[in-house]
C-alpha cells in the first residue's frame, strides 16, 4: 500500500514537471494522463493504450498510443527531449536536441 502511493506519487511529480516544462517547449508533445487519455501540447486528447514507467539516469515516461508508436519523454533540467529512434525532428533545433539527447543517454 506505501510503495502503492509512493510510486502513484512520483508519477504525479513526473507529471506536473512535465507540465512546467510544456509551458516553454513547443516541441513537448506528451505532457499530461488522466483516465486514459492523453493530451498532447496542442491540446488534442487522445485514448491511451498503455503507458509504462521507466528508469533511467533521469526520468523517462513512454506512451504507447493507438496508432502512433511508442514515445519516450526525457526531462533535462528546463530541455524535454524524444527518442530520437522514433520520433524524427523536422527542423535544426529538433535535431540538435536529438543529438545532445542521444549523448546523454549513451545513444550515440
Amino acid at each position: 500500500m506505501i510503495a502503492e502511493k509512493t510510486r502513484k506519487t512520483e508519477i504525479e511529480e513526473m507529471m506536473e514537471k512535465l507540465e512546467e516544462c510544456a509551458e516553454n517547449n513547443k516541441y513537448l508533445r506528451v505532457f499530461y494522463v488522466k483516465d486514459g487519455t492523453m493530451r498532447s501540447y496542442d491540446g488534442i486528447l487522445k485514448r491511451v493504450i498503455r503507458y509504462r514507467y521507466l528508469e533511467f539516469d533521469n526520468r523517462a515516461i513512454a506512451f504507447l498510443t493507438k496508432g502512433e508508436g511508442i514515445r519516450e519523454v526525457f526531462c533535462e533540467g528546463e530541455r524535454v527531449y524524444f527518442n530520437p529512434h522514433l520520433v524524427r525532428g523536422s527542423n535544426l533545433e529538433d535535431e540538435i536536441g536529438v543529438k545532445k539527447m542521444r549523448r546523454n543517454f549513451g545513444l550515440v
